[in-house]
């Protein structure tokens, strides 16, 4: 989650989940007391058919939020107010237009029931011209069509704060830090870890006055903080009144998507943030949201790729959810005798969501399009290989990137038939000396494919790393690192200390005990050591030197015929 440098601040991402009492105000949990509102929504003038997935919003007579649901499959909905008196409610349906009913009475005697019959009236973002938007508006209530996207987005940002605030759903989601070259981006390094629990993410939150008043990257100490939009942020009146809008229309992967652009208005100098709010144009659904940095306050660093993106994906209940999202940010290094900061490399900090269900435990189907899935198992150790980068090259745009979590388990959805190239590279990789794996897939329209990945096996990369076979030996392998840049160190000296029963005593001596050492060779220019030829089934003590630094004994079993071990030191002369 950081990335360090001796000469600048580290830095942290964090997705901003701060939970802002306003657009949606404060929602009713199941055990208040108070006047309750039954009711069922059916489309107008036809036969009976219900209405599933709609917002529902109770408004007082001002109206301001008193609570929100989703309807059923049935169409039915369920609301709540303090105290009886006069509302209406209000209907909002992604790619439909609003609907607000006529003014009604709650009654305390008892619970009051409606059926209300909405009118079809679709909205068409196809039709609007968005050259004639160009221009930054200051508010995107003030054009019309401009404030159209802007109502498509809001339907769904106030729809997955709705499903938050309610704690509809579980989530299972795979948290990723990975390391990027500079130049081109690519994985260096990735660890990954599971997270599951209800409703909210488990990420560091900030209100949007917050943002307003103190900027989207913030320094706490020697750690920089880089903060993404969440959906209470984008509704806040903060964000609106401090950026300007435009429209944007783009194609990818065959899909038309309309764009709600964004930028800080003119005279904000804190760090802040542009991008887009990107809409499919058939369905008017908000697919995801990019961003980038402005005002980055270190002199010498200004680059577009100090970015990230919350991609969204809708649930068949209706409500939307954040399905992945990462922050990219730079690792600093700041000029000698300069006021000044280049970047070494980049981290990217995210998530990638794995399971949706109810709390109760009922899963819920969310992905859409073809897929690919798979598992991958280390076959060194017959485990699973976790923190693995799938690269999924498309028949159009970029790669797609996804993580192995604990269990070794990856997927692709949303994918259009066509072919496919599934390629894998994991740190493992580079302390054996292999090139990695990939797998062509061709999917037909909605097709599910497995795809298996099969790992040299450990005898083929024990002859590989020691130049022959096993012999009833193991080997240890792994890479040394300094803990502040994550650059690999050469020439460092790694010794493996263990202690064995001494075998072939005079007739008379007791059978006693020695110490054995095995001194390897001076890491590479990888910072990768090799030590073979070591005992199976016995606990080591490695240790590591170079320069001034040194690491603290680690026990390693040498449980298999190759073994992984990785070492960070610290240099004490820095």
């Amino acid at each position: 989650m950081k990335a360090r440098s001796a000469a600048a601040p580290s830095t942290h991402a964090v997705l901003a989940t701060a939970v802002v009492a306003g657009i949606l105000g404060l929602l009713a949990t199941p055990d208040l007391v108070g006047q309750e509102l039954r009711g069922r929504l059916v489309v107008e003038g036809g036969p009976d058919q219900p209405i599933e997935g709609a917002v529902v919003t109770l408004l007082d007579l001002e109206d301001e939020t008193v609570d929100a649901s989703f309807t059923s499959p049935q169409g039915t909905f369920t609301v709540r107010a303090d105290s009886a008196g006069d509302f209406r409610v209000r209907v909002d349906r992604i790619g439909f237009q609003r609907w607000r009913s006529e003014v009604f009475r709650l009654d305390p005697a008892a619970p009051t029931f409606v059926e209300l019959e909405v009118p079809i009236q679709p909205v068409r973002l196809a039709d609007l011209d968005v050259a004639v938007y160009r221009n930054c508006e200051e508010n995107p209530r003030r054009a019309a069509e401009v404030e159209l996207v802007w109502d498509e987005a809001r339907k769904a940002l106030e729809s997955a704060v709705l499903a938050e605030e309610m704690q509809l759903f579980r989530y299972a989601s795979v948290i990723f830090n990975r390391s990027l070259t500079r130049q081109s981006l690519g994985v260096t390094g990735v660890e990954t870890h599971l997270t599951e629990g209800v409703s909210r993410a488990p990420f560091r939150s900030l209100p949007a006055d917050h943002l307003s008043r103190d900027g989207y990257i913030q320094e706490e100490g020697a750690t920089v903080y880089y903060y993404a939009p969440d959906a209470n942020v984008l509704l806040s009146d903060q964000f609106l009144s401090e950026h300007c809008f435009a429209l944007d229309r783009t194609e990818i992967d065959g899909r038309t998507l309309i764009g709600l652009e964004f930028e800080p208005r003119d005279g904000r100098n804190l760090p802040d943030i542009s991008g887009v709010l990107w809409l499919d144009e058939e369905t008017a659904r908000l697919d995801h949201v990019e961003f980038r940095y402005e005002n980055i306050p270190y002199r010498g660093v200004d680059d577009g790729r100090i970015a990230g993106v919350v991609e969204y994906a809708r649930l068949p209940t209706g409500a939307f959810i954040v399905r992945d999202w990462f922050i990219r940010m730079p690792a600093l290094l700041k000029e000698e005798n300069r006021d000044r900061y280049h970047i070494e490399r980049f981290n990217e900090y995210g998530a990638e969501l794995r399971e949706v269900s109810r709390p109760d435990g009922d899963a819920i189907v969310w992905r859409e399009g073809a897929g690919i899935y798979g598992r991958i198992v280390n076959s060194l150790t017959g485990d699973p290989l976790r923190d693995a980068t799938l690269y999924l090259d498309r028949p159009r745009g970029d790669d797609v990137i996804r993580h192995t979590g604990p269990n070794g388990e990856f997927f692709y959805d949303r994918l259009d038939p066509g072919p496919y190239r599934v390629s894998i590279w994991h740190p493992l990789f580079t302390v054996i000396d292999f090139d990695g794996l990939s797998a062509e897939v061709s999917l037909a329209e909605g097709e599910h494919r497995e795809v298996e990945f099969a790992l040299p096996a450990a005898d083929f990369v024990l002859r590989d790393l020691c130049g022959r076979d096993s012999g009833g030996t193991a080997a240890v392998v792994g890479r040394v690192r300094d803990l502040e840049t994550d650059f690999p160190i050469d020439r460092a000296r790694v010794w493996a200390e263990w202690t064995e029963l001494r075998t072939g005593a005079e007739p008379g001596e007791g059978r006693g005990r020695q110490v054995a050492t095995s001194d390897a060779a001076s890491t590479d220019r990888n910072g990768t050591f090799v030590i073979c030829d070591l005992p199976i089934g016995t606990d080591m003590a490695i240790r590591v030197e170079a320069s001034r630094a040194r690491s603290a004994a680690r026990s390693v079993r040498t449980a298999y015929l190759v073994n992984v071990a990785d070492f960070f030191l610290d240099d004490p002369s820095r």
